[in-house]
């Protein structure tokens, strides 16, 4: 190989090795451009996939609800406890759904829509709707009354629930057992539905968020409890201001029971005002008849004899016209008209009428009364009407005598009002009118002065005064399926037969029900109970058992069938009744649930008198905006498929 040969060679082995060193200068400065350009290209698309891990990342972490949860949004000063942005919206959502099953049946009457934006939709914006009747006084968008709502709430548990730290009270074993079996019951709810937490409460709550949440109200409902036991073992040994309580409620405490049967009348129902005033007249004999009854048997008796004689009046007055009405139908009808055959006028006239006199009407017959039917209990008022005055003796600056027991008042009252008449006038109509058979005649309407007079006739059972029919307490059980209450009833016999024996029982048998059986265990909920409860509620068969005579300590009934009945629904359920005897009169019991309601808010709104101070430390809210999830189209949903 030549000279010139090997030095290309090495020349070319040597920008093979070291290209850079050969380059031209134009080539150098496009190649550096080059470079850069591939570096910012590699920078870029490594930051792309840094951004999109990043927000893969944080998606995540908001939908686990990592950022609420480290969002403090309500804390007590120098308390153990908070709550998060997370457990809030759980409160915020539990609350709406609360008030759907509170209120769910009288949507009608409130001006919300739960399928639309609550922050679209003014509270008690139209002033014929009823929130104020049930909900009270408030200002702003149904939002608003919620979050507000949901503050108080949340305030209250935290205080509470750090009360109860300082008390030293802690959730026991069955306490976290049950608040298990609660978020369980939800879950197979929300899967009945198809639905997640976030669907119910707002994205980032789940079971951990809901465990927290249950675990403050647990604990805030311990010490409420506690707390309570203390007042009421303080009243157990100073009970004055219980005694004065009622002294000072008059219009909470004092009532009178009665008997009361009213008579009504109409003028614009007579024919003449002689008759109407004769029936007034009627009307007043009648109630002083009735009002000389000794007995409420004997005033029920002279009720139902007066409910006869309007029967056989009514009878008597419908009888007349029919046969008044019969008479002038055939009477007139025996002369024939010009060209008619007389034989055949005469047959038409003494057709028979169409309708039977004598037909019996399809309507029902009405039920036969009963005393409580005329039952009322008038409630204490200061600026009453005649009875409430003759009852209390509110009269001439309380000089009034009270009426006593088996004391009877008759009160009559009347009403003036204008009723507009509608009358053919009298005037002939035209020659025009006369030749159109589908021309009405001229009207005109002139007012008529009519009254209304009521004759009221009262027999006092009870005059005014405190309630002092005992307290029951009692142990039950309520389940739809009559199985379950006969086992449950036939261990119980055989155990040892206490109210907490047949709380677990219930408890017990609660899992094992066929599906869409409940047992609903009284023993805890509902232990002191006040004469007519189960009654008022409708459960009639209930009360009838304890209101049997001799009825004792530890009394166990058998299994009670209990038809509930709401419209034209009837419900079943069967009933084991555990009595544990008889507690304190209906009003010293409510007078102390008052002074000891009263001393927990005084005790909640700073001091309770004995030092123990909450105003220092105060509960602080970091506005926030509170989630609104598809809970309102949830609720809107399943109210669609149960009213199908």
């Amino acid at each position: 190989m030549g000279k010139g040969n090997r030095n290309k060679l090495q020349r070319a082995q040597a920008e093979y090795d070291n290209p850079e060193k050969y380059l031209t200068r134009v080539e150098k400065e496009k190649m550096k451009q080059d470079t850069t350009k591939g570096k910012i290209i590699a920078a870029v698309c490594i930051i792309l996939v840094a951004a999109i891990l990043l927000v893969l990342v944080l998606s995540a972490l908001n939908s686990f609800g990592v950022f609420l949860r480290m969002s403090k949004v309500m804390k007590q000063e120098g308390g153990h406890y908070k709550v998060d942005e997370a457990m809030m919206s759980f409160f915020f959502n539990e609350n709406i759904m609360s008030f759907y099953n509170q209120y769910g049946s009288y949507m009608s009457m409130l001006s919300v829509d739960f399928s639309k934006d609550l922050r679209t939709q003014q509270y008690g914006q139209d002033p014929q709707k009823y929130e104020k009747m049930f909900l009270g006084e408030f200002s702003g968008t149904w939002y608003d009354f919620f979050e507000q709502q949901t503050k108080d709430q949340v305030q209250m548990y935290l205080v509470y629930a750090n009360a109860a730290y300082d008390m030293g009270i802690e959730l026991t074993k069955e306490d976290k057992e049950e608040i298990k079996e609660v978020i369980k019951n939800l879950e197979d709810y929300m899967e009945t539905l198809g639905a997640k937490y976030e669907d119910f409460y707002g994205e980032g709550v789940g079971k951990g968020v809901v465990k927290d949440c249950y675990e403050i109200v647990y604990l805030a409902q311990k010490f409420s409890e506690a707390k309570a036991n203390e007042f009421r073992d303080a009243l157990a040994k100073d009970d004055d201001d219980v005694e004065k309580y009622p002294s000072l409620h008059k219009e909470d405490f004092y009532t009178a029971d009665v008997l009361k049967y009213q008579i009504k009348l109409d003028s614009k129902n007579f024919d003449t005002d002689a008759k109407y005033d004769e029936a007034v007249k009627s009307a007043k004999e009648r109630a002083e008849k009735i009002a000389k009854a000794t007995t409420p048997e004997e005033f029920f008796e002279l009720i139902k004899a007066d409910l006869v004689f309007i029967e056989e009046q009514k009878k008597a007055e419908e009888e007349a016209k029919k046969e008044q009405d019969t008479n002038n139908q055939v009477g007139p009808s025996v002369t024939p008209k010009a060209g008619d055959a007389t034989e055949g006028a005469t047959e038409k006239a003494t057709e028979k009428p169409t309708t039977k006199p004598t037909e019996k009407p399809t309507e029902k017959p009405t039920e036969a009364p009963k005393i409580e039917d005329y039952r009322d209990t008038v409630e204490y008022t200061s600026d009453g009407g005649k009875l409430e005055d003759w009852l209390f003796g509110i009269v001439e600056e309380g000089t009034g005598k009270p009426a006593e027991k088996n004391d009877t008042l008759v009160d009559t009252a009347t009403e003036k009002y204008t009723e507009k008449s509608t009358e053919k006038a009298t005037e002939k109509p035209s020659a025009k009118a006369s030749e159109s058979a589908t021309e009405k005649p001229t009207e005109t309407s002139k007012p008529k002065e009519k009254e209304k007079t009521t004759v009221s006739v009262y027999f006092v059972e009870r005059a005014m005064d405190l309630d002092y029919d005992l307290t029951r307490n009692l142990g039950y059980i309520l389940t739809s399926d009559q199985a379950t209450a006969e086992k449950i009833l036939k261990e119980f016999k055989r155990g040892s037969m206490s109210a907490d024996a047949l709380k677990d029982l219930g408890d017990k048998y609660n899992d094992d029900l066929p599906e869409g059986s409940t047992i609903t265990i009284g023993c805890d909920s509902i232990k002191q109970v006040n004469p007519g409860y189960f009654r008022d509620n409708n459960f009639g068969a209930i009360e009838d058992w304890l209101e049997t005579d001799g009825r004792a300590k530890g009394d166990v009934s058998d299994v009670i069938k209990v038809e509930q009945k709401s419209g034209q629904t009837t419900t079943t359920y069967y009933a084991i009744c555990y009595f544990e005897g008889f507690d304190k009169t209906v009003w010293y019991a409510q007078a102390t649930n008052a002074v000891i309601n009263e001393r927990f808010e005084i005790w909640y709104k700073g001091t309770d008198g004995n030092g123990g101070i909450l105003a220092e430390k105060p509960v602080t809210y970091k506005a926030k905006n509170l989630f609104v999830t598809n809970v309102p189209a949830l609720l809107a949903q399943l109210n669609t498929s149960t009213t199908k």
